[in-house]
């Protein structure tokens, strides 16, 4: 009840959040190429990219490259859920 403070949704508003999450992917770590997971993991040990092309010897825009795919995958919109789903799930490099 609204009286009682409670929150209120109309069924339409339901009908939408609950199509909205039904569709959403559910995000998998092994989705990932093994040079995608290796990217997941220095982005989420803190490098920034720059760093994580000289460390893995690859251009500067193939890790940007990497990185979108990662985002993509994951179904994140930033670098710093990246780093956020890294230390929440306490993923260690292989």
């Amino acid at each position: 009840m609204i009286t009682k403070g409670q929150r209120y949704f109309t069924k339409e508003f339901n009908s939408i959040l609950t199509s909205y999450y039904i569709k959403k992917p559910i995000f998998e770590i092994s989705d990932l190429s093994q040079r995608e997971y290796e990217v997941f993991v220095l982005i989420g040990e803190g490098f920034k990219l720059s760093e994580i092309s000289r460390k893995l010897f690859i251009n500067p825009r193939t890790v940007s490259v990497y990185r979108k795919r990662i985002l993509n995958k994951l179904n994140l919109d930033s670098t710093g859920q990246i780093i956020h789903f890294y230390l929440t799930n306490k993923i260690k490099g292989k």
